[in-house]
């Protein structure tokens, strides 16, 4: 299989709930281009949410050293960790630099972060940015 068929298996593991199969094809992904950030980067999101934290990051994070310029949301792994950890302020700093204004789940982290750190105006922010994008998210009624 090719580069783009491992990163589709992953995707497909990763939702499946199939951990080790996820783990074996983001693996192979990653090594038959191991210079390719974009799917490191995706595969460590697979992977943090599958309760593989430390692998995440260490993939996320060389993604980040091979193109200093990265995406936004490489930052979602880091956030993850610092949340987890309750890193709270660490983790407002990476929800911040997602920066993907349109994404839903950016506001929430930035919100989820505030709201630990005890900013309310941080939060409250957050939370109307998500309501302009993505109203029902933003309903207390729907977060159940």
């Amino acid at each position: 299989m090719d580069q783009q068929a491992w990163l589709s298996l992953a995707s497909a593991n990763f939702f499946a709930r199939d951990l080790t199969a996820l783990r074996g094809a983001a693996e192979r992904r990653i090594a038959i281009n191991p210079l390719q950030g974009d799917a490191a980067a995706l595969c460590a999101i697979f992977l943090a949410h599958a309760g593989d934290m430390g692998r995440a990051v260490a993939l996320v994070e060389q993604a980040m050293d091979l193109n200093p310029l990265h995406p936004g949301w490489y930052h979602f792994v880091p956030f993850m960790r610092a949340y987890q950890r309750a890193e709270y302020e660490e983790a407002l700093v990476h929800a911040k630099r997602i920066n993907m204004p349109m994404f839903p789940w950016a506001h929430l982290s930035a919100a989820a972060a505030a709201g630990q750190l005890g900013r309310p105006v941080e939060a409250r922010t957050a939370l109307e940015a998500l309501a302009r994008i993505h109203p029902a998210l933003a309903d207390a009624r729907h977060a159940r």
